[in-house]
């Protein structure tokens, strides 16, 4: 029996920054990050706050919603799957870029 690979992502957020718009190929894309927030209890039994931030990608249809009715801070729902992107910087070292390129969105 082959096991069955699985790439995807569902994640509740917040957009953390201004939504960025590019056009590859005739297609519009857009990209930001998304804030997700984990809470956790302290030694002392206090709660607090855990923040993640997750690039996102969206392209098409997804990208011109953003453009339409994303803003930083409005909260999102994103479904999709991890990508990974290398390039080489400036000083001509291997960089990686892990995004999540979705594949559906919700307005929350």
């Amino acid at each position: 029996m082959e096991l069955q690979n699985i790439n995807h992502v569902n994640l509740i957020g917040q957009i953390s920054n201004e939504p960025r718009f590019s056009e590859e190929n005739g297609r519009i894309k857009a990209t930001f990050s998304l804030r997700t927030n984990e809470p956790y209890l302290d030694e002392e039994g206090k709660t607090l706050r855990m923040s993640n931030w997750h690039n996102i990608v969206a392209t098409g249809r997804l990208a011109r919603l953003i453009q339409e009715l994303g803003y930083k801070s409005r909260p999102l729902g994103v479904q999709g799957r991890m990508v990974s992107r290398f390039y080489k910087n400036k000083k001509g070292i291997r960089q990686a870029i892990i995004a999540v390129e979705a594949s559906d969105l919700t307005i929350i």
